[in-house]
């Protein structure tokens, strides 16, 4: 009796092993968390040859309309309901001036840009970032204005810049009580302490932009310094 019944616990026995589920396998470790690095670059700017149109404006319209990092609807205005109409002509004042009219009604807009016998540029690779490796322009005592719906386009006389009755809507780089950076978006936090409050920053996803850009601000206004970065 007790042979027969230790038969049938064995024989139970076989069947709840037979019965378990499969071994479960051992998880990889998820790999570790890239971590953020800011370098900063150099910049070979070249100072003769370049259109201010072609080799500032656009560019800049576009870094400016890539809704990952910047809030500025302006940018995007300008490029597909306006068309350029030329730039003012404000001497040797260390503002420079481009405007637009609008393709389909009587607006005009504009992009000024101004910087100080004190303005810095300084370049930075990003890597590791959530949209991958970035590289970062920041100007220093600089400001770019990016305005539409104006009824009329600025002139220039003496030493200041007269607008219409209707200047339009301004946005602008380098508010301190205002900012056209995206929510979220991490910049310009992610500059750390090379970002101060007050500068104005471009992102770039490829460095040959940012050097074209650079080079025809530089031409434009040779007084903008840029500091050579040794490694």
């Amino acid at each position: 009796m007790q042979l027969k019944t230790a038969g049938m616990l064995a024989l139970v026995a076989t069947l709840l092993v037979g019965c378990a589920g499969p071994t479960q396998m051992a998880q990889p470790e998820p790999e570790p968390k890239k971590r953020l690095t800011v370098t900063p670059v150099s910049m070979s700017v070249v100072a003769t040859g370049m259109d201010l149109r072609v080799d500032y404006l656009q560019p800049l319209l576009r870094v400016m309309s890539q809704t990952a990092f910047f809030s500025a609807a302006n940018s995007q205005r300008l490029l597909s309901s306006y068309a350029y109409a030329g730039e003012v002509s404000t001497g040797a004042a260390p503002r420079l001036v481009q405007i637009f009219q609008q393709t389909s009604g009587d607006a005009w807009g504009y992009v000024t840009t101004s910087v100080t016998p004190t303005s810095v540029a300084n370049a930075f690779k990003l890597d590791n970032t959530p949209q991958g490796t970035l590289y970062a322009l920041v100007l220093k005592q600089a400001r770019i204005c990016l305005t539409t719906q104006a009824n009329g386009a600025p002139t220039w006389s003496g030493s200041k810049l007269n607008f219409s009755s209707q200047p339009g809507y301004f946005e602008c780089t380098g508010l301190t009580n205002s900012t056209l950076f995206q929510p979220g978006s991490s910049i310009p936090a992610m500059l750390g302490p090379y970002y101060g409050e007050g500068d104005t920053v471009l992102i770039f996803r490829d460095f040959a932009t940012l050097t074209r850009l650079m080079s025809a601000l530089s031409q434009r206004f040779p007084e903008i310094r840029i500091p050579k970065i040794y490694q």
